[in-house]
């Protein structure tokens, strides 16, 4: 009979204020250490390529959460049912059928059609961080740029895009791979 405790892979938590800091030493060290590493509640992380190339071409994997996973997540309704829906989250044939559908609006001509609009909303959002000689990327530009976007597209008038920003972030959140607790 063994006493010897079973040796656990290394946790993995990308909210530790060392990896936000610097992520490249820790997944150096989760590299150096095992092919699959624990990550926060339950989650598995796989810090190797080939782990993750060979997962990617799985066949018996794939991207659709059950129903109750969601339903967990956000309680039942119709958040839930929405976060079910979306196309992101859909395996074949459901998402093939899915993006066949919306893949003709997003065609290389809109892009060339959008890329003046585009420009002008960048100069837009980039003439106040002139005026006051500092940039914040995120803030000043990531975050409100794809938003006015896609008011744009939908037909919203500009002077909405502001209060459709906040439902936008919001929304977002629900994709997100990490949301700290606060959140």
């Amino acid at each position: 009979m063994s006493t010897h405790a079973p040796v656990l892979p290394p946790r993995f938590d990308a909210l530790d204020p060392e990896v936000l800091e610097d992520p490249y030493p820790t997944y150096a060290r989760l590299r150096a250490a095992a092919p699959m590493c624990r990550g926060l509640a339950g989650a598995w992380v796989l810090p190797r390529y080939a782990e993750v190339a060979s997962l990617l071409r799985d066949p018996r994997l794939g991207s659709e959460f059950p129903r109750e996973y969601h339903q967990l997540s956000v309680g039942a309704g119709a958040a839930g049912e929405f976060l079910s829906s979306i196309i992101l989250y859909r395996d074949p044939p459901a998402h093939t059928r899915l993006r066949a559908l919306l893949g003709g609006a997003f065609r290389a001509q809109l892009a060339r059609r959008l890329e003046a609009r585009i420009a002008t909303l960048v100069d837009g959002l980039l003439d106040p961080v002139l005026e006051r000689g500092e940039l914040e990327v995120i803030g000043d530009l990531a975050l409100p740029l794809p938003v006015m976007v896609v008011c744009e597209l939908m037909g919203l008038p500009p002077a909405d895009h502001e209060l459709i920003r906040p439902h936008a972030l919001a929304l977002g959140r629900a994709f997100a791979a990490l949301v700290p607790p606060d959140a």
